[in-house]
């Protein structure tokens, strides 16, 4: 007798938890944007609790919860990271494995970031006594986007070398391309805000090593000088409207 009411309270209590939808998820949120709801409004007609609608409304988590463990970093989270390494690389700048780790470390020493979310699967600590991202994480986070691979450089002197007028001119249509991306065309009716920079230096071998790139890319350049080495650079800069600029020493 006892045994079946406790099974009966157990069903009861499974039954209350979760009790709205995917469906009734994207309808609150729908509502609350478009401003036919307030988020307590919508959170009482679909039964989803406030905190909850108000963190996926705000992309603090994911709009559909997904299966497995959850992840330490929130799915838009991830997604900056995402989009950070795919623009990176479009700029001939790829960034490394540690690259990536360390920024993720750096943000979340961030206080506030740590309060915003409910953080329950934490980094463990690392030598400099702040929770770091592992290998493990590393792995796991290129698996939930297989748009992102490691792939090896290809130093930018090395293309140099098939330089022809069809790729100059590739070149022009891809910064032109890369600036209606960000809506940043206007730069190029403004000759003030155009520069042409010219370099030399002293110059040391740099390793070529893995950094993060798309899925699919043909080339994964690495910006380096005109020889494949590591220099001390001295940058003369002029812009279209004949202003100069102070070398710079880098």
């Amino acid at each position: 007798m006892n045994t079946s009411k406790s099974k009966s309270n157990k069903g009861s209590r499974m039954s209350t938890r979760d009790s709205y939808t995917e469906e009734d998820i994207r309808k609150a949120i729908e509502e609350v944007k478009s401003g036919e709801r307030t988020a307590s409004e919508a959170s009482k007609l679909y039964n989803i609790p406030r905190t909850t609608l108000r963190d996926k409304i705000s992309g603090k988590a994911p709009v559909v919860k997904k299966m497995g463990p959850q992840t330490y970093l929130t799915e838009a989270e991830e997604n900056v990271l995402v989009n950070f390494i795919v623009s990176a690389q479009k700029r001939a700048h790829p960034v490394t494995k540690e690259t990536i780790m360390s920024l993720v470390t750096s943000l979340l020493s961030d206080e506030r970031l740590l309060m915003e979310v409910n953080r329950d699967r934490p980094f463990q600590f690392g030598r400099s006594g702040t929770r770091q991202p592992g290998n493990k994480w590393y792995k796991l986070f290129l698996s939930r986007h297989p748009n992102i691979v490691a792939r090896m450089t290809e130093s930018l002197s090395v293309n140099r070398r098939n330089v022809s007028q069809a790729v100059i001119q590739q070149w022009f249509a891809d910064i032109r391309s890369y600036l209606s991306e960000h809506d940043l065309l206007e730069i190029l009716q403004e000759p003030q805000r155009n520069y042409n920079i010219d370099e030399s230096g002293f110059q040391f071998s740099p390793k070529v090593s893995k950094v993060l790139a798309a899925k699919g890319s043909k080339n994964v350049l690495y910006a380096t000088s005109s020889k494949e080495k590591e220099r001390i650079t001295v940058l003369g800069t002029f812009s279209f409207y004949s202003l100069l600029i102070f070398m710079l020493f880098l």
